[in-house]
């Protein structure tokens, strides 16, 4: 539960911050069960949050994961089976860029198959440290939680 209330305040936060941008136009949040949340910014930036699109608590799961065509971010929180997800499969469809903290995307690219070109530096942070992207309409804060975080 805690962690549901983590995944779910770390969207907020998100939120917020993509509302505290100029407005171009509205910010959308699309819930697809369990962790998984897809942000839309005012710019039309979409970050989708720990995509595991197919899980049990989403019957579109399917249909929801193949209508996914375009996504600027994937962010992971950490690394079990059920906030990884589709993560791959989405990044190589789309070209998203992987923000989580260095040592889950190198993990993620040595291990899964996520693109090496689409986990640079520049989304790959530490706990503490914030990530400015997209000339500030998004900000990721890395908190450390307490939860376990291996695949």
């Amino acid at each position: 539960m805690l962690r549901r209330i983590t995944t779910i305040l770390a969207a907020g936060a998100l939120l917020l911050a993509a509302t505290a941008a100029e407005a171009v136009g509205h910010t959308s949040l699309t819930w697809y069960g369990h962790a998984a949340f897809k942000i839309v910014t005012p710019q039309g930036h979409v970050l989708l949050i720990d995509p595991w699109i197919t899980n049990p608590a989403n019957p579109k799961g399917k249909d929801d994961l193949a209508a996914i065509d375009k996504a600027d971010l994937i962010l992971i929180t950490h690394g079990h089976f059920d906030h990884v997800g589709d993560a791959v499969d989405i990044a190589k469809r789309t070209g998203a860029q992987l923000v989580t903290n260095y040592d889950m995307g190198t993990a993620m690219v040595a291990d899964l198959g996520f693109p090496a070109k689409q986990a640079s530096f520049g989304t790959l942070g530490h706990f503490g440290g914030t990530l400015t992207l997209f000339d500030g309409e998004v900000q990721v804060t890395l908190v450390p939680a307490v939860h376990g975080g291996t695949f």
